[in-house]
C-alpha cells in the first residue's frame, strides 16, 4: 500500500498544502488591506475580493486571535455591530480548502467616542456695595443610548441646581428616531409628562426642511429651511395659532457653512416700520465635536450639528459687539474634556460665563 504523508508548508505570503504523491499543491492567496468605516453604531469593513473558486474570508478585530464571523464569509465585506465605544482596527484572512492565510494589512483606526455625562456650570455676577457675588447654575446631564445601536441617543436626564439654594429640579430630553434621523425631541418632567416638544422634517436627501417647536404653554413656532444655490441655508420663523393659521414672525436667518461647520449666521428681524440685522461669525478648531458620532445630530442645525468645536465667535448688533472665547482641553482621540467660555461685551472686562466638563 502506498503511504501518503500530508504536510503544511508555510511561505512568506501563502499557505501551501503539500502531498508526497506529487498532487498539485493548494495555494492560499494572501489577504490584502482592509478598509473600515464608521456607520452609526456599527463599522463597515471591506477589502478587495480575491479571485478564485472556493474562496472565503475571516475578519479579526484589534489583533484578537478570535474571528468575528461565525461562518466563513463569501463576500468581501462585513459589518461589526459595536457593543462598546473605543478604538478599532480590522484584519482579513483568506480561506481555501481548509487552510487559512496569514492576516492582511490592518485597516485604519476607527474611533467611536460618545459623551456619557456633561456637567454645565453657568455663572452670573452681581455687585452690591462694591462686592461681587457669583451665582452658579449647575446642570448635570446623563446620556443614555440604545442597546441595539449604541450611537443612537435615547435620552438626556438633567438635574439642575443653583448655588445658595436647596431647590433641585429634574427633567429629561427624549429622542425619537426614524432610521438614522432624529424626528422628535421631547422634554418631560419627573412624571414623564411632556412639557415641550420639537418635531423635525427632512427631504429625500436627509436635509431638514422644517422644525416645529411647541412650548409648555402651547405656543407653536415653525422654522422652514430653504437650501440656496450658493450653499447657504435660509431659515424663516413662523407662528402657528390654535386654529392652525401660519403667520410670519419677521425673523429670518441665513446660515453659511464650511467644512461641516456653521461659520456665519446673519439674523434679520423685519416689521412694518423697523428692520434690524445681527451677525455672528464663528471660528473652529479641527477636533471632534462631542456629538460628532451621535446618530442624527449632523442633520440638525446649530452647534450640536458641527463637526468641530467653536473656539471663538463675534456677535454684532450695532452698535454693540459681544466676543466669546473658548478655552478647550482634549483627550488623546481629539474629544473635548473641558471647555471654559469667556464673554466680553464692547469695552467691558472679559468674564467667565460657562464651564463644561465631559466624560466618555
Amino acid at each position: 500500500m502506498k503511504k501518503i504523508i500530508t504536510l503544511l508548508c508555510i511561505s512568506f505570503f501563502t499557505l501551501v498544502s503539500c502531498s508526497s504523491n506529487e498532487d498539485a499543491p493548494i495555494v492560499v492567496p494572501s489577504a490584502t488591506a482592509a478598509h473600515a468605516e464608521l456607520n452609526g453604531g456599527s463599522i463597515d469593513v471591506t477589502w478587495p475580493a480575491v479571485e478564485g473558486t472556493g474562496i472565503t474570508y475571516n475578519v479579526y478585530r484589534n489583533d484578537s486571535p478570535l474571528k468575528l464571523n461565525t461562518v466563513p464569509l463569501t463576500e468581501a465585506k462585513f459589518t461589526d455591530v459595536l457593543t462598546a465605544t473605543g478604538t478599532y482596527t480590522y484584519t482579513i484572512t483568506v480561506n481555501l480548502s481548509g487552510l487559512e492565510s496569514s492576516k492582511g494589512i490592518a485597516s485604519e483606526k476607527v474611533v467611536l467616542d460618545l459623551p456619557k455625562t456633561t456637567i454645565v456650570e453657568s455663572y452670573t455676577y452681581s455687585i452690591s456695595n462694591g462686592v461681587t457675588t457669583t451665582t452658579i447654575h449647575k446642570d448635570v446631564n446623563v446620556l443614555t443610548y440604545d442597546s441595539a445601536n449604541i450611537a443612537k441617543l435615547n435620552s438626556v436626564s438633567t438635574t439642575s441646581s443653583d448655588s445658595g439654594s436647596m431647590v433641585v429640579s429634574k427633567r429629561k430630553e427624549v429622542y425619537t428616531y426614524s432610521g438614522n434621523l432624529i424626528t422628535k425631541q421631547e422634554t418631560v418632567d419627573v412624571a414623564d409628562v411632556v412639557q415641550s416638544s420639537r418635531v423635525y422634517v427632512y427631504n429625500d436627501k436627509n436635509k431638514m426642511t422644517s422644525s416645529v417647536y411647541t412650548t409648555s404653554k402651547g405656543n407653536v413656532y415653525k422654522w422652514v429651511y430653504v437650501y440656496n444655490a450658493d450653499g447657504t441655508v435660509t431659515s424663516t420663523l413662523y407662528g402657528i395659532s390654535m386654529s392652525g393659521m401660519v403667520t410670519p414672525s419677521g425673523n429670518t436667518n441665513v446660515y453659511t457653512f464650511l467644512n461641516g461647520n456653521l461659520v456665519k449666521d446673519v439674523s434679520t428681524y423685519t416689521s412694518t416700520n423697523y428692520t434690524s440685522t445681527s451677525t455672528k461669525v464663528y471660528v473652529f478648531d479641527t477636533k471632534n465635536n462631542p456629538t460628532k458620532y451621535t446618530l442624527g445630530f449632523s442633520n440638525l442645525f446649530g452647534e450640536v450639528a458641527n463637526l468641530n468645536n467653536v473656539i471663538s465667535s463675534v456677535y454684532t448688533l450695532s452698535p454693540s459687539t459681544t466676543s466669546v472665547r473658548n478655552e478647550i482641553t482634549y483627550n488623546a482621540n481629539g474629544n473635548i474634556l473641558t471647555k471654559k467660555v469667556f464673554s466680553k461685551e464692547d469695552n467691558l472686562p472679559e468674564q467667565l460665563s460657562t464651564t463644561i466638563t465631559y466624560t466618555y
